[in-house]
């Protein structure tokens, strides 16, 4: 399975970039750092953390730190504050992609750990919002500077990666809480 990943990120990203790795302290983002340190070594990988400043971030936060540093990767820690209250997933991620978008140096981009779950959750929740064909197309591949290199795998493959490995991840309690739409198709 590793090497099937590491094929994976590769193919999907450029060999001549310099990878920034989006955080978010859970198993997916925390696969996707080890395989592209694996794929590519720590010396062109780094990794961003965005913190909202909700009543999770600091354990998210404190599981990327002991990821980073077990690969022996830079951490950056993005500030980008979200108030609770309507729309927050939408707002959170809009602040989110802003705040690592103006981080990027010039030929730096951005791996996101999307996976095949979320693809599948995004095309329902568009779908159920009336979405025309553009938006049931899902999550692109690659859209301007952020690559999502492992798409087509599972969400229980990533967690399955990390817990033969020992990679630090953290379940963040947030996905657990039913009024954001995508926590209630991810669980019903």
């Amino acid at each position: 399975m590793t090497e099937r990943l590491v094929e994976r990120f590769d193919e999907a990203v450029p060999d001549d970039a310099d990878i920034v790795i989006a955080l978010g302290g859970g198993a997916d983002s925390a696969s996707l750092l080890a395989i592209a340190v694996m794929a590519r070594g720590n010396d062109s990988v780094r990794a961003v953390i965005v913190d909202h400043g909700l009543p999770s971030s600091h354990l998210l936060r404190a599981s990327a730190e002991r990821m980073s540093q077990l690969v022996d990767v830079r951490l950056t820690v993005l500030d980008a504050r979200v108030e609770d209250g309507p729309n927050l997933e939408a707002r959170a991620r809009d602040r989110r992609y802003r705040a690592i978008e103006s981080h990027l140096d010039e030929g730096e981009i951005c791996c996101t750990a999307h996976t095949s779950d979320d693809q599948a959750e995004t095309v329902l929740m568009r779908l159920m919002h009336g979405a025309g064909s553009d938006g049931l197309a899902g999550i692109p591949t690659q859209r301007d500077r952020f690559y999502r290199p492992l798409l087509d795998v599972s969400r229980d493959a990533l967690r399955g990666f990390a817990e033969d490995r020992s990679i630090p991840f953290t379940d963040d309690p947030s996905n657990e809480d039913p009024r954001h739409l995508r926590n209630r198709l991810r669980h019903d």
